[in-house]
């Protein structure tokens, strides 16, 4: 979470008045950091009401640098044509994060990045929507890609 919690800071729809990034995530994860369950595949990065982006998949080339996301745009009466989706990719291993956003109707984004073939990718996305000044957003999803 400290990988990216700075790089998302303004891409989040946690309330972070009164806390950093950081531990809004943790704090929006405290059932699982609590009982010693908490892992990459289980991590929230986000929440609210609207609707997931269940068709994300990523892949990564190493050869190319660069990770590709795509999704098929979320629909529904309350999503505007402001709405974007935000990806979060992190390399463990290596110590990095890599974060991109680009508009729910794109349905892909590239991200560049330089990782290696050996390290998985822990791969997250959630839509960001926008109401006046406040930022309204989905559950996260995630998918674990191994670069090629």
């Amino acid at each position: 979470v400290a990988l990216f919690s700075d790089q998302i800071k303004a891409l989040s729809p946690l309330n972070t008045r009164s806390m950093t990034v950081r531990n809004a995530i943790l704090s929006l994860n405290k059932d699982m950091v609590a009982n010693g369950t908490l892992d990459a595949a289980n991590l929230k990065i986000s929440r609210g009401g609207l609707p997931a982006v269940n068709t994300f998949a990523a892949t990564a080339s190493v050869g190319e640098n660069k990770i590709t996301a795509n999704w098929t745009a979320v629909t529904g009466s309350t999503i505007t044509a402001k709405a974007i989706v935000v990806v979060v990719a992190v390399d463990k291993a290596a110590n990095a994060a890599y974060v991109g956003s680009a508009l729910n109707t794109a349905g892909t984004l590239e991200i560049s990045g330089t990782f290696n073939a050996a390290n998985n990718l822990d791969c997250y996305a959630y839509l960001l929507d926008f109401r006046g000044s406040a930022k309204v957003g989905s559950v996260s999803v995630h998918k674990q890609v191994t670069p090629a």
